[in-house]
C-alpha cells in the first residue's frame, strides 16, 4: 500500500524529530505505539523504571512531537494515554524506532537488578521467576540473566543466593544482610542521579540544585536558563556561581 503525500511528510518530520529523543523517550514511544489500549502513567513508569514525574516529562516532549506531525496522544482521565492515529502513520513511526535500540536502557536495567537484589534481601518467603517476571514486566528469560548477575553480588557481600524447586531467595545471617541492603540503597541512589545526568546534560550545578531548580522551572527551561548564563559567562569574564545562580531565579520566579 502506498502512502499519499500527506503520510510522506509526516513520516520525513516525525523521522527528524525521533532523532532528538534519548533512548528512555524512544522506548516509551515504542510502548505507546504498540499498545491500542490506555496505558496508565504509574504502568509506564514501572516499566520503564523512572518516576512518574520523569514519564510526565518525556509524555510532554513526545506530545509535542506528535501533535507537531498531526498526530495525537489522547489522555483521558482514570483511564489513561494511547495515541490516537491510524495504523499507517504509527507503523511508519514505528519504523524510525531503531530496532538495535534496548527498549529498555542500559541503566534501567541496571536499575532494575538492583530493585530484585533488594526485595530479596527484605523478604524472608521465596519469590518464583513467574512473580518477578509479571512484577517487573520482562520475560523469564531476563530475569534469569538478572538472577545471574544478582548471584555473583550476593557471593561478594558474603552471601547465597539460593534458587531450587522452593523458589528463590537470599541466604545468610541477618548482620550481613542488613549491610549490603545498606550498599544496595546507596548503589540505587547513584544510579538514579546517574539517570537525571543523563537526562539533562551536562550541569555546572550542583546535583541538590539542580533538583530544587528542575521541580520549580522544568528540565526543558532550566536547560535553556543554562545555556544562557554559559553565554553571559563567556561575555562578561567570570564565572556566576550556584548560589548567585539561585538567587536570581527565585527572583524572577
Amino acid at each position: 500500500m502506498q502512502m499519499s503525500t500527506f503520510e510522506k511528510n509526516v513520516f520525513l518530520c516525525v523521522t527528524d524529530k525521533v532523532k532528538r529523543m534519548n533512548r528512555r523517550q524512544k522506548a516509551l514511544l515504542k510502548i505507546l505505539i504498540d499498545q491500542e489500549e490506555y496505558l496508565t502513567v504509574s504502568f509506564l513508569a514501572r516499566k520503564l523504571f523512572v518516576s512518574e514525574r520523569t514519564i510526565h516529562n518525556d509524555l510532554n516532549i513526545i506530545e509535542s512531537y506528535l501533535n507537531e506531525n498531526h498526530l495525537v496522544l489522547k489522555k483521558v482521565p482514570k483511564k489513561g494515554i494511547r495515541i490516537d492515529a491510524s495504523l499507517t502513520n504509527k507503523k511508519n513511526l514505528l519504523s524510525k524506532i531503531s530496532n538495535k535500540d534496548e527498549t529498555v536502557d542500559e541503566l534501567s536495567t541496571q536499575i532494575r537488578r538492583k530493585k530484585i537484589y533488594s526485595t530479596l534481601l527484605m523478604q524472608k518467603e521465596e519469590t518464583s521467576l513467574n512473580k518477578l517476571s509479571e512484577e517487573y514486566m520482562v520475560s523469564k528469560t531476563s530475569i534469569v540473566q538478572d538472577l545471574e548477575l544478582i548471584e555473583k553480588e550476593a557471593v561478594k557481600d558474603h552471601l547465597k543466593l539460593v534458587r531450587n524447586h522452593k523458589g528463590t531467595y537470599i541466604e545468610g545471617d541477618e548482620r550481613t544482610i542488613r549491610h549490603a541492603l545498606s550498599k544496595q540503597a546507596n548503589e540505587y541512589i547513584d544510579l538514579e542521579l546517574e539517570g537525571e545526568k543523563a537526562e539533562v546534560g551536562i550541569t555546572h550545578l550542583e546535583m541538590n540544585t539542580y533538583y530544587r531548580l528542575k521541580n520549580i522551572f522544568g528540565i526543558d527551561d532550566l536547560s535553556a536558563i543554562e545555556r544562557i548564563i554559559a553565554d553571559a559567562q563567556k561575555i562578561m569574564g567570570y564565572t556566576i556561581w550556584a548560589i548567585q545562580l539561585m538567587s536570581f531565579l527565585m527572583q524572577i520566579w
